[in-house]
């Protein structure tokens, strides 16, 4: 005689059997925690932004929004997510980015719901510490920094190399207002001090080819050039020179980018601002044979640079920090 099993005992097998199914993933906790490290950073190499954004937590999702906030921003994960590839491309040497979907994380630490996994990085990246969070739909990538950075520095990008912030090049039209010449216009080449991101440059002005070097300052976030030269006093209608060193000159810069766009992974300035300010101190040679005082100084000019031919791109105006606001 066959007898059939009763439903209420089949519905119970049912249910233990989409329960194991269910959490079959989490007979190796550890072995799935990696495989969703391994499986963010590939999605992230390869540019698959969807993928990137289901293997990151919800707080992993924000902080990559986040991470994006000062460098051409994002609406959302996947647009960051998108912009994060390039921005990986632009600032990381070639062989750092090609290791990006290459290396595999160690294997992670679990402790309950939540785990660490280290990724050995070299070169450039560094390695990383991941943090993971355990989800309804398995283990979600919460957190990440270098190994040898706090967890209140934590993010979700890899840090780095070089500053974010909007990057000087290229050639620029000069406007000085304010000063004995307003206006006078000039147009600068400008060569940056480093190979990515924002850095200290100097400008070379098409007229008589002067140069003016100037520092990065990462805490303001502006550009800074001090000057020194010395001038003669003589005889104007004579050309006899006086004094060979009469006056100390100073020539001041303190510039500032109000304007940029995101190209190709990276902020590109394309407008600047500056004060200028000149001084000419008597030297006491030449205060003991009568030379006066410099004519016209000292000086004061408002100076207005913009970027000629720039990337293409939506310009956004940039606060004192150097930052993009929103």
């Amino acid at each position: 005689m066959h007898l059939r099993p009763r439903p209420l005992l089949a519905a119970a097998a049912l249910s233990l059997a989409v329960t194991v199914i269910g959490c079959g993933s989490s007979e190796n906790p550890s072995k799935d925690a990696t495989a969703a490290v391994n499986t963010y950073y590939q999605a992230l190499s390869a540019g698959n932004a969807a993928r990137v954004c289901q293997t990151l937590s919800a707080a992993g999702r924000q902080q990559l929004v986040d991470d994006l906030k000062d460098i051409g921003g994002a609406t959302g994960c996947v647009d960051a997510a998108r912009k994060a590839r390039a921005v990986l491309a632009a600032y990381l040497p070639a062989a750092a980015f090609r290791q990006l979907g290459r290396v595999e994380a160690q294997e992670a630490k679990v402790e309950q719901d939540t785990a660490t996994a280290t990724v050995p990085f070299t070169s450039a990246l560094g390695a990383q510490r991941v943090q993971l969070v355990k989800e309804k739909d398995g283990w979600k990538v919460n957190v990440s920094a270098a190994t040898d950075t706090p967890t209140a520095q934590a993010r979700i990008l890899p840090k780095l190399p070089g500053d974010t912030r909007p990057r000087v090049e290229g050639r620029w039209r000069v406007v000085y207002t304010g000063g004995a010449n307003d206006p006078l216009r000039t147009t600068w080449k400008v060569t940056p001090k480093c190979s990515v991101g924002a850095c200290g440059f100097t400008g070379k002005s098409s007229l008589r080819h002067s140069k003016f070097p100037f520092t990065f300052d990462k805490t303001v976030g502006d550009y800074i050039s001090k000057n020194t030269d010395t001038e003669s006093c003589g005889y104007q209608a004579t050309k006899e020179v006086v004094v060979k060193h009469a006056y100390d000159l100073g020539d001041n810069w303190q510039l500032g980018v109000t304007k940029a766009v995101f190209a190709d992974g990276r902020q590109i300035a394309t407008e600047m601002a500056a004060t200028r300010h000149l001084t000419a101190t008597l030297t006491s040679a030449a205060k003991a044979a009568g030379c006066g005082a410099y004519e016209g100084y000292p000086e004061d000019e408002q100076v207005r640079l913009v970027r000629i031919s720039p990337p293409a791109g939506d310009e956004v105006a940039v606060n004192t920090g150097g930052v993009a606001d929103e």
